[in-house]
């Protein structure tokens, strides 16, 4: 749905003037702030500048599909944290697709639940905006902590095979999700 400015929600809209603007040479409503497209998935808010793009959500289905039993629409957060890190974030998004590192890079007590060989890629149809992972764990509610085991509530509507698994989805160029049986790391 395009909407121009955010007209909907705070109500600015196009230039109607101003401070001492009498002696303007143009049509303030030829410079209103720029119109993009907004949508919701999942919770998630996109913004897409080009207002003639075609909608991102039903591009997503796929991805939706793998991942609904996360039912994310409805999740909770907790505050958000900033982290830096001191590699490209390029790189990072990539890294969390690729699943055949997992046993080099990440070998040891806390990533060998998640071993390489049990990793999936889902099958996307043409013109999917996604992509996703699907990693099998060596066990029931693994989690990235010294226990190895979900420390926190699990989603409840995760399945038992769902509870066996990590998940993995990206929508290029910027979100990235891990998906493991007791949160979600964005």
């Amino acid at each position: 749905m395009p909407i121009s400015s955010l007209d909907i929600f705070i109500g600015w809209g196009p230039l109607e003037g101003a401070s001492d603007g009498s002696d303007l040479q143009f049509l303030e409503a030829d410079y209103g702030l720029p119109s993009f497209q907004v949508e919701l998935w999942l919770g998630f808010i996109f913004i897409n500048f080009d207002t003639e793009a075609a909608a991102l959500s039903p591009r997503l289905t796929a991805v939706e599909e793998t991942i609904a039993n996360y039912d994310l629409a409805s999740a909770s957060s907790i505050p958000p944290e900033t982290v830096t890190f001191t590699w490209n974030w390029k790189v990072q998004f990539e890294n969390n697709n690729d699943g055949y590192h997992a046993n080099r890079l990440h070998q040891g007590k806390n990533h060998d639940f998640c071993p390489s060989h049990l990793c999936s890629f889902p099958k996307m149809p043409p013109g999917t905006a996604g992509y996703t992972r699907v990693n099998g764990l060596t066990h029931k509610d693994a989690a990235y902590n010294p226990t190895q085991r979900a420390l926190h509530p699990l989603f409840p509507k995760l399945t038992d095979e769902d509870r066996h698994k990590f998940y993995f989805a990206n929508v290029p160029p910027t979100l990235s999700l891990v998906l493991t049986p007791e949160m979600v790391f964005i």
